[in-house]
């Protein structure tokens, strides 16, 4: 073999975890810069404006003498990836009292998040010197080098208005627009939103004035309905149709790599919750009671490809209803 190492020609976890190597090196910036002015009372404009930047350097080196690289005389790779993020976030917040006891809260605001990375591995393989262990080393073979490039962008607009009567009666109410480059056309936005009530039953004049006061604290009854939207598991060109360059030999190839889905769109679920939460012996016993179903429509699915189309899995939407639970809690 020339490495000047006795070939074992068997797995021998000892050698491989003494002679093997692999190693992973992160160099990570995160940055958050934000300004905020109060122009008038209750009035708060705010902007935020954050960086997630790393480099991922992954080494590994099998040796010729056994496990996985002793096929190969030895096998070194080198890995390095760049992914990069910022994320812009303006808000308009307003806070405001009527009549003394009606409280109001207003939100409006954008976000825009862009995302982008790439990436470059080599391999070589038949180590001709045993000093090296390094992909910079004396190797006999080569092996093809690899990569990959992407970018996606997210918006979104959205809105709140939360309301209170003298800290008996809350309402909330939200509706946001998001949108993701990495569906398809005419498919990228999604409209979502909700709305929320609670009753704190424990200030009522009949519970506050009465003996139950004495054994319940903090009761609150609540419910909520809410539609929400999920791209998680969706790349930056999942809805696409893809070729990926290669080489056969000496020859320069196009492979059909992945099949689009021109349907392809935010994955939504409706969510319903209603429950009650109290205190007993001036809360040193919690307990929360709760209810609730969440539909999902159009989930989002890795669909295996038939290996004859030589193809990887694509994305594709399906129909859920997912379980409705009911959940106790004594804490």
């Amino acid at each position: 073999m020339g490495t000047g190492l006795p070939a074992l020609g068997y797995y021998n976890p000892v050698a491989v975890m003494d002679l093997c190597k692999y190693t992973a090196e992160t160099d990570r910036i995160l940055a958050t810069l934000s300004g905020t002015i109060t122009p008038l009372k209750g009035l708060v404009l705010k902007t935020v404006y954050g960086i997630d930047n790393m480099n991922v350097e992954s080494i590994s080196y099998q040796t010729p003498v056994t496990g996985d690289g002793y096929g190969s005389n030895g096998t070194a790779t080198n890995t390095f990836n760049r992914p990069k993020r910022w994320t812009w976030t303006n808000t308009v917040n307003y806070n405001f009292t009527l009549l003394e006891n009606l409280n109001f809260g207003l939100l409006g605001g954008t976000e825009e998040q862009r995302t982008m990375g790439n990436s470059w591995s080599g391999s070589k393989s038949n180590v001709s010197d045993p000093f090296f262990k390094t992909y910079q080393g004396s190797w006999v073979t080569a092996g093809m080098g690899g990569g990959g490039q992407y970018e996606n962008f997210y918006i979104s607009y959205f809105g709140r208005i939360n309301f209170n009567y003298n800290k008996k009666y809350y309402i909330e109410a939200s509706i946001r627009r998001d949108g993701y480059s990495g569906l398809s056309a005419g498919n990228k936005f999604g409209n979502f939103g909700g709305v929320s009530f609670m009753w704190n039953i424990s200030n009522e004049n009949f519970v506050a004035n009465s003996s139950l006061s004495s054994i319940f604290s903090d009761i609150r009854l609540k419910a909520s309905y809410g539609r929400v939207g999920n791209m998680s598991g969706v790349g930056s060109f999942s809805s696409l149709y893809l070729y990926s360059a290669g080489v056969y030999g000496a020859v320069p190839t196009l492979t059909y790599s992945q099949v689009g889905n021109a349907d392809l769109k935010w994955e939504a679920s409706n969510k319903y919750d209603i429950g009650l939460s109290f205190g007993l012996l001036k809360d040193k016993i919690q307990a929360e009671l709760n209810y609730f179903n969440n539909d999902i429509n159009d989930l989002i699915l890795d669909v295996p490809q038939a290996p004859s189309k030589g193809v990887r899995e694509t994305l594709y939407l399906l129909t859920l209803v997912q379980c409705t639970t009911g959940v106790s809690k004594f804490h």
